[in-house]
């Protein structure tokens, strides 16, 4: 029987057009970087199939190697802010979690800055499910990258650290996973979980007068689910698998994040679990505080009453109690999860105790 060849064009042109369809969107043509250096962003790297409309990013990452990666081989992706009505990314080169990004490379990091997506939009649970994805993709490049999965953690500012906290307690929960993640999409959830957290004036709590009304509403939507108020007050579900925490936060936060109901609450909860807690209570107004570059005092984000975003220029002594131990101590996380590979290691070596007749 003769092929039709009128009738076989227009049926190998459809297949093809679904194989570029499926190569668009499942392939993450955007995760390795380029090869240029200085800290700046090389690459893009999709979070989820299809997760462009018109051609335009929606929920990605934005790539930042650290040209000279320290012995560590550390990454951490960095959760902005923007009380969950926006993502706040800083004024140009002067602040913002890019500039965080080179800050981190200067130290032999590598950074992720996440763009998510929002709730009014996508609903209560994307930014906790892009913020695990996030973790997730790292995670799972991360021998490509040149980076060590255990040492790849989470840094979220404001709202952004209620996503970053999030992903620490609920990495493993189905609601940060995206229901609708199919074919070519599935990472282990396992993966989900950072190796560290650091929280910069994060909210914690989303219960009463805990958080600003403004970032409940955004988040929760109206009227208020208890449910949801209570999944994500995080203080509730600090569980044994939490990975270690830092936290810094300003006594007299201007933008009304309140120390003793948030970081101090997430911090209470740790220490009755036993588990891994620095936080550093600094003194002033400071809303955000490595956010942009310096040696030992980086500027901080204030948020004043009329909402205009300024600097506010640390004191070293300041800068030495928060963002000046936050080096060190992810030196130390480091350090401790060395050990911990080298025991997994050692147990993994040691013959079985168990023995076989001949």
């Amino acid at each position: 029987m003769r092929l039709n060849e009128h009738a076989l064009l227009p049926a190998l042109a459809a297949v093809v057009l679904v194989l570029m369809d499926y190569l668009y969107h499942y392939c993450p043509w955007d995760v390795l970087p380029s090869g240029r250096a200085g800290g700046l962003p090389t690459d893009f790297l999709e979070l989820w199939p299809s997760s462009r409309t018109h051609h335009r990013r929606t929920a990605f990452l934005e790539l930042f190697i650290a040209p000279r990666m320290g012995a560590a081989r550390a990454a951490v992706v960095l959760v902005p802010g923007g009380c969950y009505g926006g993502l706040w990314m800083g004024q140009g080169n002067i602040s913002g979690p890019p500039v965080a990004a080179r800050w981190f490379n200067d130290a032999g990091i590598s950074a992720f800055v996440l763009n998510y997506r929002l709730p009014a939009v996508h609903g209560p649970h994307a930014p906790l499910q892009d913020a695990t994805r996030a973790v997730q993709l790292v995670k799972n490049y991360a021998n490509k990258l040149g980076l060590n999965p255990d040492n790849i953690g989470i840094m979220g500012y404001s709202a952004g650290g209620h996503v970053a906290a999030g992903v620490g307690l609920h990495y493993d929960h189905p609601f940060a996973q995206k229901p609708e993640c199919g074919l070519g999409c599935k990472l282990p959830v396992a993966l989900g979980r950072p190796g560290f957290v650091v929280l910069d004036s994060s909210l914690v709590s989303m219960m009463g007068d805990n958080a600003p009304k403004s970032c409940r509403d955004n988040l929760l939507g109206l009227p208020t689910r208890e449910d949801l108020a209570q999944f994500y007050s995080l203080e509730k579900h600090v569980g044994a698998s939490a990975p270690p925490l830092f936290a810094m936060h300003s006594e007299g936060d201007c933008f009304g994040v309140k120390f003793r109901s948030n970081s101090a609450l997430l911090a209470a909860a740790y220490n009755a679990s036993g588990l891994s807690a620095e936080v550093h209570l600094l003194p002033g107004k400071c809303h955000c505080h490595v956010v942009s570059t310096g040696e030992l005092h980086p500027q901080c984000l204030c948020t004043i009453l009329n909402s205009t975003n300024i600097l506010c220029e640390m004191t070293p002594q300041e800068a030495s109690v928060g963002p000046g131990r936050l080096l060190p101590w992810l030196n130390e996380v480091f350090e401790k999860n060395a050990e911990e590979a080298k025991r997994r290691d050692a147990e993994e070596e040691q013959p079985s105790s168990e023995f076989t007749e001949s």
